[in-house]
């Protein structure tokens, strides 16, 4: 028996003299290794039997001739899946018993009589044997009642990969610099399904897209994004297709599926997984993917500033006793070296003008760079600010549009000592900041109670 394959039972005939087969009879498959006990109810898997003509049956134990009828379950004219049961996983060296029990409370009255040495169907893809079931009665020289089996062991080869390197940056607006090159989007990803080291062509596959939970330090991890926002299928050959989120198709005569993904706005790790359904099993196979924006690290801590803005949505530092759970791992303030090197830059400044005051650095951007959904709803082009029926965007002064790449970070007009206690900030330490600012990082946008430098 093949390593770690699929154990399948193809009913293919059952035969009963005199009386029909019990409602009730079972096929009884027993895996002796952990005994777990799988039932299947034959009479299910057949149409109504149909009745012979009678017989006359020699009685060797009473010399005469006997008239019985015959019940005949076939197979012939109805689907396959109809008389197939999938009893799960088996490896080498297992040990497998199969009654047909039709008495129940009184033992099992029927076992395996013979079998055939181990064969291949035609088409290759399953190895197995031929097994009949039956009572025998030895006065009759025949069985009174007797199943006929298939009992196969297919091995599977159903994978998703994604090909080296293993990370796309995320999708980004063309006000952010779109995406040259195509590097967004992962071109060499393919899906493979094999049977027995043979191709299964035309073979349904649905594969979804979704954000690992917690991961690009979004931890509002109860949900996911609406599929418009989880990435972008693009599937060749024959049938392409394009879809949003989830997509469905067929393998190719080598048993392949290659398309494209198309990374979302949101940064993180993506898990790619495929489903197909093969003789009633679920199969599944799954990859994972990482978008980011390369070279992106935390700003460390300052003597001359301190980190605040983190939310239980995306945990990090803050300065006042509000969400006390959620201080670390550090998920806002991550930035390019540029970045970090003008706030640090920026706060020391200040600190020669005005000593023993520090500057508050809000957000930065998230670990993997990506949609700052500063309210966790996976909306990364808007906050929750509203004028009129508009929601406006941050570059007209709300919202974190601009937290995407690690260029820009928002520091506060708020200024405290430190011992972290706020000091009353005088309209010449606001003028102050922002001519710092401005000297080392250029304008900044202004807004209610921060300035946004990038």
């Amino acid at each position: 028996m093949p390593k770690d394959a699929r154990l399948l039972v193809f009913y293919d005939d059952l035969r009963r003299y005199d009386e029909l087969s019990p409602l009730d009879a079972e096929l009884q498959v027993h895996f002796l290794k952990d005994g777990t006990i799988v039932s299947e109810p034959i009479l299910p898997h057949f149409p109504n039997p149909l009745l012979t003509s009678p017989q006359f049956i020699f009685n060797a134990c009473f010399t005469t001739f006997e008239t019985h009828f015959i019940y005949i379950y076939s197979n012939i004219g109805q689907p396959d899946s109809v008389f197939q049961q999938s009893f799960g996983e088996v490896s080498q060296g297992d040990t497998i018993q199969f009654f047909y029990d039709t008495d129940f409370g009184f033992g099992r009255d029927t076992l395996a009589i013979s079998s055939s040495n181990e064969i291949t169907l035609s088409n290759g893809l399953i190895a197995g044997w031929d097994v009949t079931l039956g009572s025998f009665d030895f006065c009759l020289n025949r069985f009174l009642d007797k199943l006929d089996i298939f009992i196969g062991v297919i091995t599977d080869s159903f994978t998703v990969t994604i090909s080296e390197p293993d990370s796309i940056w995320p999708t980004l607006p063309a006000t952010q610099g779109g995406n040259p090159e195509a590097r967004n989007v992962k071109d060499t990803t393919t899906v493979v399904f094999y049977q027995n080291d043979i191709p299964i062509p035309n073979q349904d596959v649905t594969i979804k897209a979704r954000i690992i939970p917690g991961s690009g330090g979004h931890n509002h991890t109860d949900d996911q994004p609406l599929e418009d926002s989880l990435g972008v299928f693009i599937t060749y050959g024959a049938n392409p297709d394009t879809s949003q989120g989830m997509i469905t198709a067929k393998t190719d005569a080598n048993g392949l599926i290659h398309f494209s993904y198309r990374s979302p706005r949101f940064a993180g790790e993506i898990e790619l997984t495929a489903t197909t359904v093969a003789e009633l099993d679920t199969l599944v196979a799954r990859d994972t993917l990482l978008v980011e924006v390369p070279d992106l690290e935390l700003l460390g801590n300052g003597i001359n500033y301190i980190k605040i803005g983190g939310t239980c949505n995306h945990h990090g530092p803050r300065n006042d006793n509000l969400f006390p759970n959620c201080r670390t791992p550090d998920n806002n303030h991550y930035g390019i070296e540029n970045l970090r090197d003008d706030v640090v830059a920026i706060a020391d400044s200040f600190a020669v003008e005005f000593p023993n005051h520090l500057i508050q650095i809000n957000d930065m951007s998230l670990p993997n760079g990506g949609g700052f959904d500063i309210s966790g709803d996976w909306d990364a082009d808007f906050d929750l600010t509203v004028a009129g029926n508009t929601r406006i965007c941050e570059q007209a002064g709300n919202g974190h549009c601009g937290h995407r790449l690690g260029e820009n970070a928002d520091i506060g007009f708020r200024i405290i000592d430190p011992q972290g206690q706020d000091i009353l900030t005088t309209p010449e330490q606001r003028r102050g900041l922002l001519e710092i600012i401005t000297r080392i990082s250029g304008d900044p946008f202004e807004h209610n109670d921060h300035y946004h430098i990038q």
